[in-house]
């Protein structure tokens, strides 16, 4: 009789699944794999060899949650931990080796909704109109990145991810893929529109091979990679003045959160943004009520207390 397969092997199975079927990062893969593995390891410890997955109650991931809060694990890590080993067991019901998953029920601890930080329009438009740098191709380069980052809300994998292709100079439009290989396409305004094409007349200079596609480029020639473009952005920002928010995704935020406050509605940032759910643009209305609530302590005369 064929033995069933044990956890470890599931998991592998549910890491190659969500690889092929829902196109999940390298990184998400490996933060499944050490939360879902480090249980595994505890059930080995404590039991001596791993019980099928039937036998998992409810209780044994209740304790080890414990157990890492205890260690000093923060609530957001235990809600990532839980989160995780809800998607395991998932996969194990959907794949019909369990008929209701032992951590489904559990309720993470609750977190503190954190407000995205954002420069300033101020800051960013330091960033963006006094760069300086030796290199004029690397100072034309940083200049596409972040005007592309902070003019059409790209998360910096998206922006590292273009081709030259994925450009329509002429018509004014970018084409991007997103998560799950979502496409969207996005208007590209004027500034972003005259970086590109400055970047594109030095591009030629940082080309070593034949049939590089890649939009934004590394010093070798090939594409840029996400690291660093991370390093460029955080250089520039702090060159600005910006400690707090000086990284990609910053640039990101400020371009919901600049266009929020200018009158733009939550269902056009949504889909500029290229979420999938209102929900997840929601936060910024607390970006901005906090905004606000600024210029209104700043400038009613009955603001402030006598």
């Amino acid at each position: 009789m064929k033995e069933k397969p044990e956890l470890r092997e599931y998991l592998s199975d549910w890491l190659e699944h969500l690889k092929a079927v829902r196109n999940a990062s390298e990184h998400t893969l490996k933060g499944y794999s050490r939360d879902v593995g480090a249980f595994l390891d505890h059930l080995e410890t404590i039991s001596g060899r791993l019980p099928p997955p039937e036998k998992i109650p409810m209780r044994w991931i209740r304790r080890y949650l414990g157990l890492r809060a205890e260690h000093g694990a923060s609530r957001r890590s235990i809600a990532r931990l839980l989160s995780s080993l809800k998607g395991f067991f998932r996969y194990l019901v959907e794949s019909g080796v369990l008929t209701d998953s032992p951590a489904e029920a559990i309720e993470g601890p609750r977190l503190d909704r954190r407000l995205p930080d954002a420069p300033s329009e101020e800051t960013v438009e330091r960033a963006m109109d006094n760069l300086v740098d030796d290199d004029p191709v690397r100072l034309a380069r940083d200049k596409a990145l972040l005007e592309l980052l902070y003019g059409c809300g790209l998360r910096v994998a998206e922006a590292v991810s273009l081709d030259v292709g994925s450009l329509d100079l002429k018509r004014g439009w970018l084409r991007v893929v997103g998560k799950r290989r979502k496409q969207r396409v996005l208007p590209l305004g004027g500034r972003a529109t005259e970086a590109v094409r400055d970047w594109l007349k030095r591009r030629p200079e940082w080309v070593r091979e034949a049939g590089v596609d890649a939009l934004l480029l590394g010093t070798r020639g090939n594409r840029l990679g996400v690291r660093s473009a991370y390093n460029a952005v955080n250089r520039r920002l702090r060159d600005a003045g910006e400690r707090e928010g000086a990284h990609p995704h910053a640039l990101r935020h400020a371009f919901a959160t600049h266009m929020l406050e200018r009158g733009a509605d939550l269902s056009s940032i949504k889909e500029l943004l290229g979420h999938e759910s209102l929900s997840t643009t929601q936060i910024y209305t607390h970006v901005t009520a906090e905004h606000l609530k600024r210029v209104y302590s700043g400038k009613h005369p009955r603001a402030r207390r006598s």
